[in-house]
């Protein structure tokens, strides 16, 4: 897949690619339901970056183009409980306005290479096996 090019001083408002995942990806992130459907595709296709800024409708669009053929399996999120969810999930995430009054999402940029599925389930029981370990450590320690 190309890189999307990132201008760190404007606000993204085209990515190359509407979703950057390819529907074999897509298609396991329909089985699931919101939001945590919502929260793998932020994972597989963006990365924190404290200056890049995509605008928020692109974001939006890019999100929908990837689901709305899925919605009959699993419908998408609304556009409110969409935002919502993106600044409960991604807290280092923020909203802004251009004073052009371009609203857009800082903090957050397009991946060059989608993070595989596999992947990203991988480091998320990776994570939730170190966590387990850490609370049954604290547990042998007070006892």
């Amino acid at each position: 897949m190309p890189p999307c090019t990132n201008s760190k001083v404007e606000v993204v408002t085209k990515l190359d690619d509407p979703s950057k995942a390819d529907k074999h990806e897509a298609r396991k992130l329909s089985q699931l339901h919101e939001p945590e459907r919502t929260r793998l595709w932020l994972d597989m296709c963006f990365k924190r970056d404290p200056e890049s800024k995509l605008e928020l409708l692109t974001l939006w669009d890019s999100y929908s183009a990837i689901f709305e053929a899925f919605d009959r399996e699993a419908p998408h999120l609304d556009t409110a409980e969409w935002l919502a969810y993106i600044q409960h999930a991604l807290p280092y995430a923020r909203e802004g306005t251009t004073e052009g009054g371009v609203d857009y999402v800082g903090g957050i940029a397009l991946r060059e290479q989608v993070k595989p599925y596999r992947q990203i389930m991988a480091e998320r029981e990776d994570r939730r096996r170190r966590r387990t370990e850490r609370r049954l450590r604290v547990v042998e320690v007070s006892s």
